[in-house]
């Protein structure tokens, strides 16, 4: 009874072989033909959740649904402890996390080795017209030439400017050129019949609000190549701005301890003229019940210099964004990608978008139906075709953001010379990069 018979007892094989061999023909069996998930689990923060599944574009993940039988499970966490449960789980043997978020600055090289390549996977099953997803996004998710995760939702930068105070110093429309931004700044650095002050233009002196300015020059911190660009031309350049409408009092006297929450309070106050941020706080600004200007508040790209205006329509601002990636050691992989490759669709996209979600796709800024709902469409599209991420992630980039900001602050405030700052910068954060 312990032996097993083949081909009507001609050939005696031992029941532990036989058990061994059952397993591995199961090994072997195409995931195609293989028992599905009851369901796949996406770990996500809990705004790829609404957008995914609120709103008038409805459940993007239901026709998936429906058409494979498989159900999808949000786990929802704020940005920190998202990625603390992300690295813990993909670190382990196995993962019982199928899709998970990533924003680009948390995506460092090492995450490489936690997360599946999707190369091998577009190829065999393309994502639709994968060239319509906006070139930045994707380069950011690529390590030594691999791609590892498929943008989903960015924020991106642009200039808000009221225009009842362009109005009133007989300014006529947002400036077309970071020389004319400059001049503005200053123009619009006033004291109102109301006795209320204007102050021409306000931000904090953090890497990513910097870099904005710096790319008019189509300047960076550090690019993709993990190059420190600090001490170059543009962002020293865009040093001696701060420090120049700081000087004039065009630039917020107690900028060192500002933080973005400052700076949409003095938009919606009226404190301050023009301010740079995410496209998407245009709601906010306009927003009747928080703001004194509602409808006022008009959102353009930021100009760039006019020496560069035959190479860039408007300066390659930054882009931040989040990507869907799969676990190196996720059991569901072929689903997984279906599933993102699903939620990339263009339609998909368009209808996340119609949820509030900011689209990843060129296309998307083309459909009238999401074009006349976003007064600032047009820009964010415009924008999206050039723009880049402030810096790419690496371990210790931390560190070098605190360094900048400290160089940066001292320069504005006339401790050191811009170029001075920014040369300070590269000799301290050269040896954080990654080699």
């Amino acid at each position: 009874m312990g032996n097993n018979y083949l081909l009507k007892g001609l050939v005696k094989i031992p029941s532990s072989l036989v058990m061994i061999m059952a397993i591995m023909s199961w090994l072997f069996v195409p995931a195609s033909v293989q028992s599905k998930p009851v369901k796949l689990r996406i770990a996500s923060h809990k705004v790829h959740k609404i957008v995914s599944t609120q709103g008038e574009g409805g459940d993007i993940t239901q026709a998936w649904q429906d058409k494979t039988g498989i159900g999808v499970e949000w786990l929802t966490f704020s940005t920190n402890p998202l990625h603390e449960r992300i690295f813990r789980e993909t670190s382990l043997s196995e993962t019982t996390l199928d899709v998970v978020f990533l924003v680009n600055t948390r995506a460092v090289p090492n995450v490489a080795n936690l997360l599946e390549p999707l190369d091998q996977w577009n190829n065999r099953d393309p994502i639709e017209d994968f060239d319509d997803i906006f070139p930045g996004m994707v380069a950011a998710m690529k390590f030594n030439g691999t791609l590892y995760g498929i943008p989903f939702r960015h924020s991106t930068s642009g200039l808000h400017v009221n225009e009842t105070f362009l109005e009133e110093q007989g300014l006529s429309g947002p400036p077309k050129t970071i020389e004319e931004f400059i001049n503005y700044a200053k123009k619009l650095t006033y004291t109102r019949k109301n006795g209320q002050k204007v102050v021409g233009y306000v931000g904090v002196m953090s890497y990513p609000n910097v870099v904005d300015i710096a790319r008019a020059w189509d300047g960076d911190f550090i690019d993709l190549d993990y190059k420190c660009r600090a001490n170059e031309a543009a962002m020293v350049r865009s040093i001696q701005i701060h420090r120049e409408l700081y000087e004039y009092g065009a630039f917020p006297k107690a900028f060192t301890s500002f933080k973005g929450e400052d700076m949409n309070v003095w938009t919606q106050t009226g404190r301050a003229a023009m301010v740079i941020g995410g496209m998407g706080r245009n709601r906010i600004y306009n927003d009747p019940n928080k703001s004194q200007f509602p409808g006022k508040i008009k959102t353009v790209n930021i100009p760039i210099t006019e020496k560069l205006l035959n190479k860039y329509a408007v300066a390659p601002a930054k882009v931040e964004f989040w990507t869907m990636a799969i676990p190196r050691k996720s059991t569901n992989k072929q689903y997984a990608w279906s599933l993102i490759k699903h939620m990339v669709s263009k339609d998909a996209t368009l209808n996340a978008a119609l949820n509030g979600n900011g689209p990843v796709r060129n296309s998307t800024y083309q459909v009238q139906s999401f074009v006349s709902k976003k007064t600032y469409a047009k820009a964010e599209g415009d924008l999206l075709k050039v723009a880049r991420i402030p810096l790419p992630a690496f371990d210790q980039s931390a560190k070098a953001a605190d360094i900048f900001k400290e160089e940066a602050e001292a320069a504005v405030l006339g401790f050191k010379t811009p170029q001075e700052a920014m040369d300070n910068v590269c000799r301290r954060v050269n040896p954080l990069l990654p080699k």
